[in-house]
């Protein structure tokens, strides 16, 4: 649609069409009907259910301080801590955490269903309480995948439905999903705090047990009382982790996961306004190119 096969300029195109606003409006008015009619009644439903959470790991210093993101820091080998930037950068090591591809295979350890549940589901049945899947994805009935679909394609799609962001203003971070059963969402969103806390929980236990292992043997050579007394301090601050690790998980909620009452797919007058675009652009295209043939 260039100018030199239409011989004509953006002005007289420009021209050209609003003189054929009639057979314009007949693709918009049939595009139009088309998508707000998909949009109401055949487009699918996706809840968005949100959630907060709060880091309240606990982590003992030689002065008996609490740091509530040291813990966080070591996941991701070994940040410093100086400064709001720093407590920032350690947030984000815990959220690329939940986003790489060995923490959503953990979660598929733990409930293998929820690749299809994520990657085929369509819709949900509220009346009979299940999900309804693209059949050509996946056979809910024999339980079998009708593709071949990499477990790369199912962690993009997670990824894809999963928003998880630190707010710098309150230091809280919000957690949503995206799918057509609301209460998958919320499910997968407390299967992502349970296991996140069940492995810091187990990290934690397994360093500090390490480190008293190792200051129990350096005490019983050090000479020093004042040496000593530090070593002692330092053994007292591992096992208060130990503790605090055993009663108090890594991430609590501020707000849990809810159902929401409305849905997060586009709306009546979102598909309408698509559709009116659309049908300018295939109306557009038709007449420019019916011009090109009448001019040949």
């Amino acid at each position: 649609m260039s100018e030199n096969k239409f011989n004509l300029t953006p002005a007289e195109i420009f021209v050209f069409l609003a003189k054929q606003y009639k057979t314009l409006l007949v693709f918009i008015l049939l595009f139009g009907s088309v998508f707000a009619i998909y949009g109401k009644f055949l487009a699918n439903d996706y809840f968005k259910v949100p959630s907060i959470v709060q880091n309240t790991v606990y982590s003992a210093s030689s002065s008996g301080n609490s740091n509530p993101f040291s813990a966080i820091a070591d996941l991701g080998g070994g940040w410093s801590l100086g400064g709001q930037a720093s407590l920032m950068e350690n947030e984000m090591v815990m959220i690329k955490k939940i986003q790489t591809r060995y923490f959503f295979n953990q979660l598929v350890v733990q409930d293998p269903t929820i690749r299809y549940k994520i990657f085929a589901a369509k819709n949900y049945d509220f009346e009979n309480k299940k999900i309804i899947y693209y059949k050509r994805i996946y056979d809910s009935e024999s339980k079998k995948w009708n593709r071949n679909v990499k477990p790369e394609a199912i962690h993009r799609y997670f990824l894809k439905s999963l928003s998880i962001k630190y707010s710098i203003e309150d230091g809280l971070i919000y957690i949503s999903y995206e799918h057509p059963s609301p209460f998958f969402a919320k499910e997968l969103i407390e299967s992502i705090v349970n296991l996140f806390n069940d492995s810091y929980r187990v990290k934690v236990l397994s360093e500090a047990d390490e480190s008293i292992n190792v200051l129990n043997k350096e005490m019983s050579m050090i000479q020093s009382p004042l040496l000593s007394n530090n070593t002692a301090s330092l053994i007292q601050n591992h096992i208060q982790e130990k503790i605090f690790a055993r009663v108090k998980p890594a991430l609590t909620y501020v707000e849990p996961p809810y159902i929401p009452n409305r849905t997060e797919s586009w709306r009546t007058g979102l598909w309408l306004l698509m559709g009116i675009l659309v049908g300018f652009v295939v109306g557009s295209f038709y007449l420019l190119k019916s011009k090109l043939n009448f001019n040949k």
